[in-house]
């Protein structure tokens, strides 16, 4: 009886277990890093050396520093950065050492999309100008084979829209919630806002999928016999997201049958 139980269940797991992958599709947005096999959300910020595009001058003499863009942080509070380089001939280092001052100011408040930028320009004047990019997610590309844990998906990603600028709470909450889905591994990426008005896109994609998993335990209790528990559970078989559970107590001589089923959503 233990062996028929137990070559039923692995039957059962052959049977319904073949992961699943996603077509791919062509990309949308830029993907530098290769899939692992347990790949972590990623966020990308410009390299520091493309903070700036200024021209490649040595020295640059600055009288006035303007804003461009910027709602989070009154303007005392990044005035108060650039003030050491006001009346000053200053070179592209100086600059970036700024750059990165306010970039940091953004991310220790916890908004991970948003930087600054220092753009082409004519400095011959004295007047710099720095353009803030308070970035955001505009666009989701979902890349699931399941049609009922694509929707589900694409509801949470959309939680994520037009949060202006993004912070970093708001998109690891939704995040853990994708990453929650029984039965499914996903890569994640949100790469840099390439435009002054820090539009970007968020792409999840399937990397495998679960459908049928197994386990066999064993029950140690201290008034009876050691008892063997065999499972199978099933992921976002009725719904997306949720698990049903089969388990049974393998009979003995002191019990003929045991079974229970477990579902959550």
């Amino acid at each position: 009886m233990i062996r028929n139980l137990v070559t039923l269940l692995w039957l059962a797991a052959q049977l319904l277990s073949t992961p699943a992958y996603a077509t791919e599709p062509p990309f949308l947005v830029e993907q530098k890093e290769p899939i692992e096999q347990t790949p972590q959300p990623t966020i990308e910020l410009p390299d520091q050396k493309e903070l700036s595009k200024a021209d490649t001058q040595d020295k640059i003499y600055v009288e006035h520093v303007q804003f461009q863009g910027g709602t989070v942080f009154e303007l005392t509070a990044l005035a108060s950065i650039v003030q050491p380089l006001i009346n000053k001939v200053v070179g592209k280092n100086e600059l970036i050492t700024v750059l990165r001052q306010i970039t940091q100011k953004y991310q220790d408040a916890g908004y991970p999309l948003s930087y600054a930028h220092l753009p082409a320009q004519d400095t011959r004047n004295g007047k710099l100008t720095i353009v803030i990019v308070e970035g955001y997610v505009a666009r989701s590309e979902v890349v699931i084979e399941d049609e009922k844990v694509k929707k589900r998906v694409q509801q949470l990603a959309a939680k994520l829209l037009h949060q202006v600028p993004l912070k970093q709470s708001v998109f690891e909450r939704y995040v853990r919630l994708i990453e929650s889905i029984p039965g499914y591994t996903f890569n994640i990426q949100v790469p840099e806002p390439k435009t002054i008005s820090g539009a970007t896109t968020i792409r999840v994609e399937q990397v495998s999928n679960n459908r049928i998993e197994t386990n066999i335990g064993l029950d140690m209790g201290d008034e009876e016999a050691n008892r063997i528990i065999a499972g199978l559970t099933a992921n976002s078989l009725i719904s997306a997201g949720d698990q049903t559970t089969f388990s049974t107590l393998v009979p003995d001589e002191t019990i003929d049958q045991y079974f229970a089923v477990s579902h959550l959503t």
